[in-house]
């Protein structure tokens, strides 16, 4: 019998495991639909059957599987056991042979490579007796033939290139639905543009021909689109075809930065060409500099968190404040704190417990969750106890002076300062010793410590690591540097959010001045500045550093640091620049040039 694509009842199905296969995890979450490629777009994400499965006795979910399912140990209390989840996905497929009148039963995966291995697992655990129960298409396949030259060809990819979004998490229900749009498009493509109508017609077609390798990208956007932008500093949106928006991005030039995108001597990552393959227009909003470019980009992107941004979207972050005993931690501003905004109360918490233990050594309990909670680590990747202990008395017996002859409020920013110069001065070492110049920017931004700016602050990273007693010493040195480090820069962030900045534009001419008031942290007013005009500095400049504080929040925290690292362009551009603190305190391109490294 001949089975007609357009006319076939198909079960759409997608799984989300522990591990690549049944050998190195174990099935999480199963979902599957049955549709037709003439049913109606919502069919399927309304018909979806969607079920957790049980992990066997104790098995945990994996952290990187939690973070990208956003699935949770207590999320499984409701799991079902696989026996009768399988009884359930035969259900449907029996009914669909019916309707069908072909076994074995049609099914539709993107990247079925991973799903095949996981049912054939279910099969032989819950009825060997019998054959496999489906013939399995695979829509990545399919994509590698009919779009060869897309830059992407995932499920996120594909789906997005025909104006359906898939969410961040990584869930079944949503694969299912986002995998059954992709197979309703791809059904009259493979009509049009191959002549494939049937089943075995297109098994055929998948067996016998190979993916074409590609001889470049093949864009969707039309070009018309990017090579008509202005070049003039400003805001970019990139979107689908249906209007949603994939990624917010800023530019010194817009027609240069976008144009970029596409030229092959630039590498992008991964989610970058992801993008691409479903970006087909383009949004822009022209500002007055590339600051302020900065400026709007970070705020649009904790408005509407696009999914391909990855830096800079608020998420789940919070400020926090504390006493000057480094207690305390709080994310309220009811009354003045000696210290915040800071990023997080990770390293409150580690300097806390750290002149606790230099007090008394004896003070905390040091298991190993509570050491690597003090180097802010995780566990699994922390050292056992006896090496923190260890390694606790290199660092007392250094610095024990420190932290018993001042209070714990001078000592923490008098040794973290001394730690930052010795940190500057290796830098520049490392600068003086380096043949290429080329490699000064890592240096730079190693200092800077801005590199990611969602990790931004952090001590050190998580990673595997050999632990040795001097290895804990330098990492609670680190701490301590990293916490004078955020102390210093929220009383900076404090300082720059009721202040005018004005400075001299990069390509203008000499005279041409630019000026941007903050009030509260908000740009309250930027425009060029005339012939010696001068501009008034910021209405909030007597406003005491507590109440500053209160108008803090994620957004407000992101444009101060975006502020400061525009500062620090200007600086490394030799740009003239004036920073109006008050109507007596003004600090020029040299205060600023000495100040910049130790923020």
């Amino acid at each position: 019998m001949i089975h007609k694509l357009k006319d076939l009842e198909v079960l759409v199905l997608d799984c989300q495991a522990t591990g690549a296969n049944p050998v190195k995890g174990h099935l999480l979450e199963i979902a599957w639909t049955t549709l037709r490629a003439t049913d109606p777009v919502d069919h399927a994400a309304a018909s979806v059957q969607s079920h957790l499965v049980a992990l066997p006795d104790d098995t945990e979910i994996p952290p990187r599987v939690e973070r990208i399912t956003g699935i949770s140990s207590g999320d499984m209390k409701s799991a079902g056991q696989s026996a009768d989840i399988w009884k359930e996905i035969l259900k449907t497929p029996h009914r669909v042979n019916g309707a069908n009148r072909m076994d074995p039963r049609p099914a539709v995966i993107h990247f079925s490579r991973f799903e095949s291995a996981f049912l054939h697992h279910l099969h032989q655990q819950h009825g060997p007796e019998d054959e496999f129960p489906f013939s399995i298409l695979c829509t990545h396949e399919i994509a590698k033939r009919l779009l060869p030259d897309l830059p992407r060809r995932g499920l996120r990819a594909i789906a997005g290139y025909f104006g359906h979004g898939v969410s961040e998490f990584r869930r079944s229900a949503d694969h299912v639905s986002a995998t059954a749009h992709i197979w309703q498009r791809f059904v009259p493509l493979l009509a049009e543009e191959q002549g494939i109508d049937t089943w075995e017609d297109l098994e055929q077609w998948l067996a016998t021909s190979s993916a074409s390798s590609r001889t470049g990208r093949g864009y969707p956007m039309d070009p018309k689109v990017r090579r008509s932008l202005p070049d003039a500093p400003g805001v970019y949106r990139m979107l689908r075809n249906n209007g949603d928006l994939l990624y917010i991005g800023k530019a010194g030039s817009l027609k240069k930065r976008v144009n970029s995108y596409f030229q092959k001597r630039y590498h992008h990552s991964e989610h970058i060409l992801e993008m691409l393959s479903q970006a087909r227009d383009i949004q822009t909003t022209i500002t007055g500099s590339a600051m302020e470019a900065a400026i709007l980009e970070s705020d649009l992107i904790k408005r509407h968190s696009p999914p391909y941004n990855i830096a800079l979207r608020a998420r789940d972050r919070k400020l926090w404040f504390c006493s000057k005993g480094f207690d305390e931690p709080t994310h309220e501003v009811d009354k003045p704190h000696l210290y915040g905004p800071l990023p997080g109360k990770e390293i409150i918490e580690a300097v806390s417990s750290i002149a606790i233990l230099i007090e008394d050594p004896s003070g905390l309990p040091l298991d190993d969750e509570t050491c690597s909670k003090i180097l802010c680590v995780s566990p699994a990747y922390g050292p056992d106890a006896d090496t923190f202990r260890a390694g606790l008395e290199i660092f007392t017996e250094e610095y024990k002076a420190s932290f018993s002859e001042i209070p714990l409020a001078r000592a923490i920013p008098r040794m973290g300062t001394h730690l930052w110069r010795q940190h500057l001065a290796d830098l520049e070492q490392r600068r003086q010793e380096k043949d290429d110049p080329a490699d000064d920017r890592e240096m730079v931004e190693e200092a800077r410590g801005e590199d990611d700016v969602d990790k931004d602050d952090e001590p050190e990273s998580e990673g595997q690591r050999d632990w040795t007693p001097e290895s804990v010493s330098h990492v609670l040195e680190g701490i301590i540097r990293s916490a004078a480090l955020s102390i210093r820069r929220a009383r900076w962030y404090a300082m720059l959010s009721e202040a005018t900045l004005i400075w001299t534009p990069k390509g203008g001419e000499d005279t041409v001045r630019r000026a941007i008031v903050f009030k509260g942290g908000d740009k309250v007013c930027s425009r060029n500045l005339g012939d010696d005009e001068i501009m008034d500095v910021s209405p909030g400049h007597r406003t005491p550093f507590w109440v500053r504080q209160q108008h803090f929040d994620i957004m407000t925290f992101d444009r101060m640091r975006i502020v400061t690292n525009e500062l620090r362009r200007l600086n490394s551009e030799s740009r003239e620049m004036t920073l109006h603190l008050g109507k007596k305190s003004i600090l020029g391109k040299t205060a600023l040039a000495r100040i910049l490294p130790w923020v």
